[in-house]
């Protein structure tokens, strides 16, 4: 009987362990002047703070494991200045048993305003593990759709 508790103790940790994966840190970096851009810096933290998925990453970085790198580039666009076009590009580095070199494997170009900030920010990042997904699997498996149009064909 004891040996039949402990099994199911032992069960219960592994089961417990394994449903409680790390979420991946991500570092956001923005250059730009523009307000617009920093509004949506502000909005793409936010959506990554509610992500089953992905953390922010602290400030003092992280040296080891996977982590992905954001890079935005943001312009005040159209007469008003209140419409920002915004490069999003992702590198990931740390992947399991490659080099410790960084990778971009995301790259798509959005408008964004004041109103729409976290709109597209919430759609970014959907649009990311989508993306991802494919990725690690190959277009081989469960991976929901990306949403954001692709800067090319």
């Amino acid at each position: 009987m004891f040996q039949f508790r402990i099994a199911i103790f032992v069960l219960f940790v592994a089961s417990t362990s394994l449903s409680q994966e790390s979420k991946i840190p991500v570092s956001v970096l923005r250059a730009g002047e523009d307000k617009v851009g920093l509004l949506f810096v502000s909005a793409l933290n936010r959506e990554l703070s509610r992500s089953t998925t992905y953390q922010p990453m602290s400030r003092e970085g992280i040296d080891k494991g996977l982590r992905f790198y954001v890079e935005l580039a943001t312009i005040a666009v159209g007469d008003c200045h209140d419409t920002s076009a915004i490069s999003v590009i992702v590198e990931g580095m740390g992947l399991p048993s490659s080099f410790p070199v960084a990778t971009k494997w995301y790259h798509k170009v959005v408008l964004v305003d004041p109103k729409t900030t976290d709109t597209v920010a919430t759609e970014l990042v959907a649009d990311i593990d989508a993306h991802w997904c494919n990725t690690i699997k190959s277009s081989i498996g469960n991976c929901r759709k990306e949403t954001v149009a692709p800067i090319y064909p």
